[in-house]
Formats: C-alpha cells, sequence, structure tokens
C-alpha cells in the first residue's frame, strides 16, 4: 500500500521532464526558424562576408587631348593602403604599427579614417593615399603582422606638362565631405573616395570624364587577407576629351608671358575656339593630384602674384585703350561723327573748370578717327565720349560683349563691368556724373573686362559683328563607340553696319602699319596684323616713387590677317607699363608660331637674336598714361587712363 504513493511521485517526475524537454525542444525548434527562416537573409550573407568581399572598384577618368589629338592629361597609377573594419581586431595598435613602418604621424591616419567614415559596410576604408613605392613596400613586407590591410591599385591623374595651362586643365581629386553631401554629388550617384573634378575643365566636364565604377568580389580568411577572386563586374572608363586648345600656341603664349604676371587669350574668331589661354605665374597641377602638402598649399596661397587665379576670366581690368576701338564703332554708328570729324588736340580736353590731360602732353593738332585710334588720342576720345553719353556707350560695350559673362566653358569666370546711369543708380545710389563719362571713354572709370571678354570683342570686329561665345570643348569621344558629342559655334549678331567695321578695322591695321602707330612691334612681315595698344594706369602717383606693383597694366588687342581674320587675341600684362613695348610683342611671337603651323611663314633661321630687347621707356610715338581722372589700386577694379 506504500510503494503506490511513490510510483505515484517518479510518474508525475516523468510527466514534468517530459513536458520540459518538449518546451525546450520548441523554443530551440522556434529559435532555429527565427535564425533559418526569419533572419535567414541577414545571418546568410553575414556569414558570406566573412568569406568574401566585394569591392568596388574605381572607373579610370577619361584622358584629355587638344585640337591635335596630343596628350595633356592622363592617368597614373596610384597605391592606396587601406583597412577592412571588421578584421581589424585592435585599431589603435594596427593605426600605430602603419605610422612605425611609413614614418607618418598616427594621428594623421586616423583623422583619414575619421573622414572617411562609415557609410558603407564591408568596404575597405583608406588610411593612406597614393603612398609612394618605398612605403608600398615596407607595407607589403610587413602584411603578416597587419590583419585588414589592403594594398589597392587605383588611377590617378598625372598632368604631363606640368604647369603648363593649369587654369585651364584643372585639377581631380578624392571628393570632399561637403561636396559629397551636396545635391550634385548625390545626383551624380557619387560616393565617398570617388575621383572628381575639382577646377577648370576636370569639374566642368566631368560628367564625361568620371566613367562608372565596377565591382570585384575577392574571397578572404579568418585575417581577413585575400586568397583569391570570385568575380568582377568591369568599370566602364571615363570618355575622352578633345580641347579646341592648341597645345603650341598655348606653350608659346605661356613663354611669351615668362616671368610677367599676365594673361594671354586668342580665339579663332569664326568659331569662338578658343586655341590658347595662359596665365601667369602658374603652378604644377600635379600638386593637387594626391592630396597636396601643406607647405605647398600654403605656399600657392600666400603668393602675392596669386598663381590659382585664372587672370584670363576671373580678374577684372580697366581695359585702357583698347576700347578706344569700340568708341570709334559707336561714335560711327550712332552717327555722331564721321571718319572725315576733326577735333583739336592741345595736349588736353577742358571740361568743368579743368583740364583733362592726353598723353602726348604737346597734343597731336587736329585729329580725325583715323589718327586718334592710330596715336591713340585722348582728347578726342574725350570729346566723343561726351557727345555719346554714358548710356551710348554702355549699349555698344554691351553689344560686344562687355559687362556680361562670355558663357566660356570653364567655372569662375567673372562678368566685369559696363557702366550707365541705371547700374549706378542700382549699385552705387547715386545718379552719374557727366566728368566720369571722359574716364569711361579711355576704357577707365568704372569701366571694367576681363581679358576673354576683351578676346571676344576683338574677335567680333574681325569676323564682321558676330559675337561669338568661346568654347574649349571640341568634341567627347567613348573609346567603343567613337564620338558621343561634338560642340558647335554659337555666334550673337551686333546688327553694325559692316562698313563701320570694315572702317575700324582699317584702323587698327594702321596702329600696327603706320609709322606713327603705337602697336608697330606687333607687326609681322607678309602677314598683315592689326591691333590696338591699351597702358592702365594702377595709382595716381610720381613715376619716381613708383614701385614694380603700381606700374601701368599694359594691353594689346590684335587680329590677323585683316583681309581673312584667322586669330584674335588679347594680352594683358599686369604693371608692365606700355601695351606697345611689352604686350605688343607677345602677340608677335604667338602669332608667327600660329602662322608658321599654317604654312603661311617660313620656319626661322636661326634662333639668335630672338629674344626681344628690353625696354624700359616708351618709344617716339608710343601713347603713354594719362593723368588719372578716378584712379585707384586694381583691387578696387579700377584704373586710370591709358
Amino acid at each position: 500500500m506504500r510503494a503506490q504513493p511513490r510510483k505515484s511521485h517518479f510518474g508525475s517526475r516523468l510527466g514534468f521532464g517530459a513536458v520540459l524537454v518538449c518546451l525546450i525542444l520548441s523554443l530551440l525548434g522556434v529559435r532555429l526558424w527565427y535564425l533559418q527562416v526569419a533572419q535567414g537573409a541577414y545571418y546568410r550573407d553575414l556569414s558570406e562576408n566573412n568569406r568574401t568581399r566585394t569591392i568596388r572598384t574605381v572607373a579610370p577618368r577619361g584622358n584629355i587631348y587638344d585640337r591635335d589629338g596630343r596628350i595633356l592629361v592622363q592617368n597614373r597609377p596610384a597605391f592606396n593602403v587601406s583597412l577592412m573594419l571588421e578584421d581589424v581586431p585592435e585599431m589603435d595598435k594596427a593605426l600605430k604599427r602603419l605610422a612605425e613602418i611609413t614614418s607618418r604621424q598616427e594621428q594623421d591616419l586616423a583623422d583619414l579614417l575619421k573622414r572617411g567614415g562609415r557609410r558603407y559596410p564591408f568596404e575597405p576604408q583608406v588610411v593612406m593615399a597614393d603612398v609612394s613605392r618605398v612605403d608600398l613596400a615596407r607595407v607589403k613586407e610587413r602584411n603578416f603582422d597587419l590583419p585588414g590591410v589592403i594594398v589597392d591599385i587605383l588611377p590617378a591623374r598625372a598632368y604631363p606638362h606640368g604647369d603648363l595651362a593649369p587654369h585651364v586643365f584643372g585639377y581631380a581629386r578624392e571628393i570632399s565631405k561637403a561636396q559629397l553631401d551636396s545635391q550634385w554629388a548625390q545626383n551624380a550617384k557619387y560616393r565617398a573616395g570617388d575621383t572628381v573634378g575639382q577646377a577648370g575643365i576636370e569639374r566642368q566636364w566631368d560628367t564625361y570624364l568620371h566613367g562608372s565604377a565596377g565591382v570585384r568580389q575577392v574571397e578572404v580568411d579568418a585575417m581577413g587577407k585575400r586568397r583569391g577572386e570570385l568575380g568582377i563586374v568591369d568599370d566602364d572608363p571615363g570618355q575622352d576629351v578633345y580641347l579646341t586648345l592648341d597645345l603650341d600656341l598655348q606653350r608659346a603664349a605661356q613663354d611669351a608671358l615668362g616671368e610677367e604676371v599676365g594673361a594671354v587669350v586668342a580665339l579663332e574668331p569664326s568659331t569662338g575656339e578658343v586655341l590658347a589661354l595662359a596665365s601667369t605665374p602658374s603652378f604644377d597641377a600635379n600638386l593637387f593630384s594626391g592630396r597636396i602638402r601643406s607647405e605647398d598649399w600654403k605656399r600657392l596661397r600666400n603668393d602675392k602674384d596669386h598663381p590659382l587665379t585664372n587672370r584670363p576670366i576671373a580678374e577684372n581690368y580697366a581695359p585702357g585703350s583698347t576700347f578706344k576701338l569700340l568708341m570709334a564703332v559707336a561714335g560711327l554708328a550712332e552717327h555722331i561723327i564721321t571718319p572725315e570729324t576733326e577735333f583739336d588736340c592741345p595736349g588736353y580736353y577742358w571740361f568743368a573748370g579743368r583740364a583733362y590731360r592726353c598723353h602726348k602732353r604737346s597734343g597731336h593738332g587736329k585729329v580725325n578717327l583715323a589718327k586718334a585710334v592710330t596715336q591713340s588720342c585722348d582728347s578726342y576720345f574725350y570729346k566723343l565720349g561726351r557727345l555719346l553719353g554714358i548710356d551710348n556707350i554702355h549699349k555698344y560695350a554691351t553689344l560686344f560683349g562687355l559687362g556680361a559673362k562670355t558663357g566660356i566653358d570653364l567655372p569662375g569666370e567673372q562678368s566685369g563691368i559696363a557702366p550707365s546711369n541705371e547700374w549706378k543708380i542700382r549699385y552705387l545710389g547715386e545718379r552719374w556724373y557727366p566728368g566720369e563719362t571722359l574716364s569711361v571713354s579711355i576704357g577707365q572709370g568704372f569701366l571694367t573686362t576681363t581679358p576673354i571678354q576683351m578676346a571676344v570683342a576683338t574677335a567680333a570686329l574681325a569676323n564682321g559683328g558676330h559675337v561669338p561665345t568661346p568654347r574649349l570643348l571640341k568634341k567627347v569621344v567613348d573609346r567603343e563607340n567613337g564620338v558621343v558629342f561634338r560642340s558647335s559655334p554659337q555666334l550673337r549678331e551686333t546688327h553694325v553696319d559692316p562698313k563701320i567695321l570694315e572702317k575700324v578695322r582699317g584702323y587698327a591695321e594702321l596702329v600696327i602699319e603706320d609709322q606713327h602707330g603705337t602697336g608697330k612691334r606687333a607687326a609681322i612681315d607678309g602677314i598683315t596684323v592689326a591691333g590696338k595698344t591699351g597702358t592702365a594706369q594702377v595709382v595716381s602717383l610720381g613715376k619716381e616713387t613708383l614701385k614694380k606693383e603700381f606700374n601701368d597694366h599694359a594691353w594689346f588687342v590684335s587680329f590677323a590677317p585683316v583681309e581673312n581674320p584667322m586669330i584674335a587675341m588679347a594680352i594683358l600684362v599686369e604693371n608692365g607699363g606700355h601695351g606697345g613695348s611689352t604686350a605688343a610683342p607677345i602677340s608677335k611671337k604667338v602669332m608667327e608660331v600660329f602662322f608658321r603651323k599654317k604654312g603661311m611663314l617660313p620656319e626661322p633661321e636661326s634662333e639668335e637674336g630672338a629674344a626681344a630687347e628690353a625696354v624700359t621707356e616708351a618709344p617716339a610715338g608710343e601713347e603713354q598714361p594719362a593723368p588719372a581722372v578716378e584712379a585707384t589700386h586694381r583691387s578696387q577694379n579700377r584704373g586710370a587712363v591709358g
């Protein structure tokens, strides 16, 4: 009777155990279902990523060529050291070890890693970009002691011509965090680590040059070291860009400027194609290809001559007497004067109780329009400006492209100022005074232009009144599909009587050909050259006290041959003195290269005597800058009479 209860107690314990086992099995089953079914995809990816890595491969950027197919910008191999963070057991130790091996600061590596962020899991994070082959060898030698360290070969930009035209080409480098967060980058689907254009053509046409990234799947071991490749999706290289630039002319322009601070622009008048666009001082774009050294950046940034400034498009200057060509057009077109109209020049123009001096203190005597342009008589154009009025002057300045961006396909262009009564009221809050018109009449005062604007205006005068939009892009070529885009000329009509423009072109030819012309140093045997000198005063001070930085700016605009213009130019030499002695010879040197290439000039027999003789004083007949009507330093975008 007493054993019966024990049996019942054993049975209850057995039942409880069975229930417990069933419960545990049920929980295990539920957990297995959760892991394998509900979360199966997640853990499958996690497991796969412990064995494989999917790495995004950067596409090489397209090359940049000149108009004749000569290489201007290309790619070179660059080595990056990256960390696969999931495979690095001790980050501080890894960074310290890398710093010791490569003689770098540990904090610099940590900062670069931090800037890279953690946007994309299971992708390597760059910790050393564009390392030298010495550092690369050191990392490779100690690879066994650096778990999670990866070395990649990536395409980087190379500028084989060094400091030739970096303002045109620009440069490309890794996208910044600020750019990455911009709408531009998001629309283009750029990602951290991508190389993008930062300036110049590299930025302007980045859409063509950039290309599309590929994917490489690799197998790794427990230490994160690569053991093989499992699959590749090839990247799509960027498309090649061909420019209108002529490498020979670009080099000739930059060489002709030499150590001067200035700009040279050469255009094809009929199309607006840019043949040369030089800015000095220059810099080596290769400095920006990788991560620029702090000492190089400080040197460029602190240079008083601002080598990073693209002077042809991004700097405003008073155009000086080069503007007189447009004044002549305006006077004839508005029937204010005829070619025979004469004004007396006693060496000054008397207005409102004061004398406005001509550059020739003894005066030019009786002056008609041809003589006024040829000898650059200020008194004549003071009088013409008073008769025209500022709004008529504004009308023809804007008609030929001044006061507005030209539309050249480069970032950073400035518009300059073509003043008017309305402009002054709007921006300065006061009316226009008649005396201010005198300054503008000779290319001074509130009037400011860029060299590219003066080149465009000169091209329009040369080609019969068609204002071209300057352009650098000639065509885009896909390496598999051929030409995918070809640019075409864009011209705007001035509707100025062609006979008037023909007259003014004749006057511009006399500037070079006449014995009293101010631009004789631009003459080329066998080629009819037309042009106009300009000398823009920077400050109104006694000449004996001036340093070079206060010297007058030297201008020269030109085109040739007069009967069928093939090239139009604008040259500006900061603090260069006189346009005829400093800027005109630069025009000659560049044009000689141009016409030799066209077979219109013979090759030089000897290099001896090719260097132009230095000139410290203006030769007889060359314009001198008149006293400033309203002179300030160039930093305020004004100049003085020239």
